[in-house]
């Protein structure tokens, strides 16, 4: 294929795909630092103060949520990453089959915020607006379309500018802003497109596979039964969470629980969803589980990362990959600005075509 016949390509994927890939790379690069976001726009929600003795035990935490909230029923817990973080908890009203949230302070049991639904915050907003466009799942195929998109944007554009490096360091200044603009389109492009191939292909695959999994979950469902709006507590009252904790990080050496599942529908079991201590940088937050009964606490299943084929340790490579946090600090500032590179790809590509014409 002859290289005019690419760039048009390449020109023409730009047109299409440069408006929403825009809003895609602006809320991503902001989503990156998302914690801390949240932590200086709502402290009084994300933040804590830690004291001397320590968080309370999950127990008395989930009683604090029971009787703050007694027409809601927890279905989710993300706990606080750090010491000054607050938990993020999700709750479902009774009579009701949507998510909600509130956030709790660790060590004093105190709801810090009142029920509202996952997007009414402004980063969770900007979440729901970077993978869905605020229209559920058609949103998120036409997300993972742009994905898509964009990879190939980044491949067919490395491929034009493949011999960039020859004249990579002599960047003129003084010329045309029609000139300059397309120098610096192929520079930040070409620096951009590996990590955009990462995101892209890492945001394609999530959002694909949610939707078939959504299609095919309704395809089940479709004339069987109604969805189940919460009724009440579907796991027992006096469930001996600490105990099942333990058992937990006995199950699994080095464990180290950073979300708990509860039952959101019958027959859904109590599950912890965690990482290893000392992990590889390539290993997400949530790779193994320990799942206990609901209703009893008996012991049902566990499934360990390092156990898991080679796939699935890819599949969930793509968390960090996606996110930036391979590298801490460094790449999370690398993912921020590359990630953004879409946005001035698409200005500047609309500027040199526009010049050029056609």
């Amino acid at each position: 294929m002859k290289i005019k016949t690419i760039w048009k390509i390449h020109s023409w994927l730009g047109l299409v795909a440069g408006i929403p890939l825009l809003l895609i790379a602006l809320t991503g690069s902001l989503l990156v630092f998302k914690d801390e976001l949240n932590a200086w726009l709502i402290p009084e929600q994300a933040l804590v103060e830690p004291t001397s003795a320590g968080p309370l035990k999950l127990v008395e935490r989930l009683a604090a949520l029971r009787a703050g909230l007694p027409m809601h029923e927890v279905t989710g817990w993300s706990l606080g990453k750090g010491p000054k973080d607050a938990d993020f908890v999700y709750v479902m009203a009774h009579g009701d089959n949507e998510w909600l949230h509130v956030y709790q302070n660790p060590y004093t049991g105190e709801i810090l915020s009142e029920p509202a639904p996952l997007n009414a915050q402004l980063m969770e907003w900007l979440l729901d607006v970077h993978y869905t466009f605020l229209a559920d799942d058609l949103g998120m195929a036409i997300c993972a379309l742009l994905a898509i998109l964009l990879c190939l944007l980044a491949v067919t554009g490395f491929f034009i500018y493949r011999k960039f490096w020859k004249n990579f360091l002599r960047l003129r200044w003084r010329t045309s802003l029609r000139l300059l603009s397309g120098n610096l389109h192929k520079r930040v492009g070409v620096l951009a497109a590996p990590i955009l191939l990462i995101l892209g292909g890492t945001g394609a695959y999530w959002n694909i596979d949610h939707v078939l999994h959504e299609l095919e979950h309704h395809a089940e469902e479709d004339g069987a039964h109604e969805p189940y709006l919460m009724a009440g507590g579907l796991y027992a009252a006096d469930l001996p969470l600490d105990a099942l904790a333990e058992q937990a990080r006995e199950t699994i050496p080095e464990y180290k629980i950073n979300y708990i599942g509860f039952p959101w529908e019958p027959g859904v079991d109590i599950i912890f969803w965690g990482s290893f201590e000392g992990q590889s940088p390539l290993r997400s937050q949530h790779h193994s589980t320990v799942a206990f009964n609901a209703q009893t606490g008996a012991y049902v299943s566990n499934t360990r990362m390092n156990e898991a084929s080679l796939w699935k340790q890819i599949e969930d490579s793509f968390e960090p990959l996606h996110y930036g946090t391979v590298g801490g600090l460094l790449t999370r500032v690398l993912w921020c600005v590359c990630g953004a590179a879409p946005g001035f790809l698409a200005l500047s590509g609309f500027f040199i075509r526009w010049k050029r014409g056609y």
